[in-house]
């Protein structure tokens, strides 16, 4: 019986050179490892390798990444089922790291390709090669971090002996195998440059001047013919060269300088003048305390994006503020940048905050958004003097808490200052009269809030600052006994039938002593909107409404309703939906 065909098995050959030296000669080493490898697949012909046409050749590229233009081009042809078998000189050919190799197998392993070394006599189509490739990688990986050591310590001790390993030459000097050498008519520049540079006030009056002498930056041409540099000098290739000590002899190592080979440009003397006069006019540091702004984390501009903490101008002069888009190139929409004070906005909302509890109605209302009452208005007065009172004595440290507590976000827009204040915080604040469980407590999301809209002007140079005061006051409110008695007889009701649950309403009527109707129309008083039940409480009502218009309007369900048959304005603290509940505006939660 004659003996099956041996199946062609496809082998793509791969080369890599870390160095771009000699890659133009007549035999480089890319050629040697093809060469190499080519031979190799020859005598395994007998088991049907072929080598594919294409080269894979990377020169100059590192083995530590694997973003490579030849490897990648292989991974994409291995992806679409071209190539068989990988062949490489030796595994640091493809690759020294060995969590790269680790996500490169991954990668592959549904394709069914195998990896072969020549020079190291294995293959990864069975364990013993993956294994012994895992070993000879774990070495290469080693091998390429001492070369990295060994060359950070030539460096160090070339530094240390004063030559110049940075690189391109800065302005005044030119690089001649590989030492710097003294460019005269540049460094006539620098010179000139030192010692003007105390005569402009600023750094960029000078870049001006220099510019409007046609004076440029140094240019260079690299070995590929390209030129780079020789633009107009700008402040900060000025804040460079004035600070860089390769012009007084020296280079810098650590943080250290040491003496260097190539001689000085600027003399001892002009260089420490120029040092002196750059202290003297250097911003002084501001140390960063992100505590000392009250306000970071709860801000927002009328965008919805978050303004972050910013610290600009010069001492004495220098300013906190909260803007958008803080150190950041990029666009935000084609938006404008919004800029407030951080000063101005803490002292607002500290302010407003104030003025809210001072105005009873507005708290009751945000109570009655969580379910909570206070039935006597004497009462809710002294605890809001009690709360106000503790508000005047807080510490930098407790304002931060007590705010953080409070609200749970700011947003400011042109003439609005807008404070959602978290309606649980009111609560538990008028009970306690403390701050004590502030620097503790969490704030839970979704947590229901009240809307304190302020009148103010934060943004631009005419800023101005403009508290909601014109709020009736609470001595010239006058509120109705009659309507105030017959909301807490409701309530007093509600909560007698919610007891007696199981008893049936005809006897909880009788016990009561009123018919069932008249219990039905006083327990439907409690469903009145917040705002509605605020307004009585505090002599807000409209002077049309009365006891018995109240009790038999034959009230509705719906909010928006209620308001229109009692006559009372819209709130101006949300909004309603379609099906007569009160919806938040701008963030608030629903009631």
């Amino acid at each position: 019986m004659n003996d099956l065909p041996t199946p062609a098995i496809r082998c793509a050959i791969y080369t890599r050179k870390s160095s771009e030296d000699g890659l133009l000669s007549n035999l480089n080493s890319l050629e040697a490892q093809r060469e190499v490898c080519r031979a190799y697949i020859q005598c395994n012909a007998h088991r049907g390798w072929n080598a594919v046409p294409t080269d894979y050749d990377d020169g100059g590229f590192s083995g530590s990444t694997l973003e490579r233009p030849a490897l990648q081009r292989l991974i994409i042809d291995i992806r679409e089922r071209r190539i068989d078998v990988v062949l490489f000189y030796k595994i640091d050919r493809l690759t020294r790291s060995l969590a790269d190799f680790v996500r490169l197998m991954e990668a592959l392993k549904p394709f069914k390709v195998s990896f072969v070394s020549v020079t190291q006599s294995f293959d990864t189509s069975d364990t013993m090669g993956r294994m012994i490739l895992n070993i000879l990688l774990t070495f290469a990986q080693f091998e390429r971090e001492m070369m990295g050591d060994r060359i950070r310590d030539k460096f160090e001790v070339m530094r240390r002996r004063g030559l110049y390993i940075h690189g391109l030459p800065p302005l005044g000097y030119d690089k001649v195998d590989q030492q710097l050498v003294v460019n005269h008519a540049e460094a006539r520049t620098v010179v000139r440059i030192f010692e003007r540079v105390k005569e402009c006030t600023t750094i960029q009056d000078l870049a001006r001047t220099l510019c409007a002498e046609g004076i440029r930056s140094k240019r260079w041409t690299l070995r590929n013919g390209r030129s780079k540099g020789g633009g107009p000098i700008t402040a900060f290739n000025l804040y460079k060269l004035l600070h860089n000590p390769v012009y007084r002899g020296c280079v810098v190592h650590g943080g250290r300088q040491y003496p260097a080979r190539h001689p000085a440009i600027i003399d001892e003397a002009l260089w420490t003048e120029v040092q002196n006069w750059r202290e003297r006019r250097a911003r002084p540091r501001i140390k960063w305390d992100p505590e000392r702004n009250l306000l970071r984390g709860l801000l927002f501009d009328e965008h919805g994006r978050p303004l972050q903490a910013d610290a600009t101008g010069v001492s004495p002069r220098a300013y906190r503020s909260y803007a958008s888009q803080v150190k950041t190139k990029r666009p935000f929409e084609d938006l404008p940048i919004v800029r407030v004070r951080a000063e101005r906005v803490e002292e607002l909302t500290l302010a407003s905050l104030i003025a809210f509890y001072d105005d009873h109605s507005e708290v009751r209302r945000a109570l009655l958004c969580i379910g909570s009452y206070v039935d006597e208005p004497r009462d809710l007065f002294h605890r809001c003097a009690a709360v106000r009172a503790r508000l005047a004595q807080l510490t930098r440290e407790e304002q931060r808490c007590f705010l953080r507590d409070q609200l749970s976000r700011i947003e400011i827009s042109t003439s609005e200052l807008r404070l959602f204040v978290r309606c649980s915080s009111i609560q538990r604040l008028l009970e306690t009269h403390t701050l004590a469980d502030l620097l503790t407590s969490r704030a839970q999301d979704g947590e229901r809030t009240h809307l304190v809209t302020v009148n103010a002007y934060l943004q631009g140079p005419y800023a101005r600052l403009r508290l909601p005061l014109n709020a009736r006051s609470n001595e010239d409110r006058r509120s109705n006994p009659e309507l105030v008695a017959l909301l807490n007889k409701a309530i007093q009701l509600r909560a007698e039938v919610m007891r007696r649950r199981a008893d049936d309403l005809r006897e909880i009527a009788a016990s009561k002593r009123m018919s069932v109707n008249y219990l039905s129309r006083l327990i439907r008083l409690t469903y009145l909107a917040p705002d509605i039940q605020a307004a009585i409480l505090d002599g807000c009502q409209p002077a049309s409404l009365t006891r018995d218009r109240l009790l038999y309007c034959g009230l509705p369900a719906a909010w928006p309703q209620q308001r229109a048959l009692l006559e009372f304005p819209e709130p101006s603290s949300g909004i309603t939906d379609c099906s007569g509940h009160m919806r938040p505006r701008l963030g608030q939660s629903p009631p």
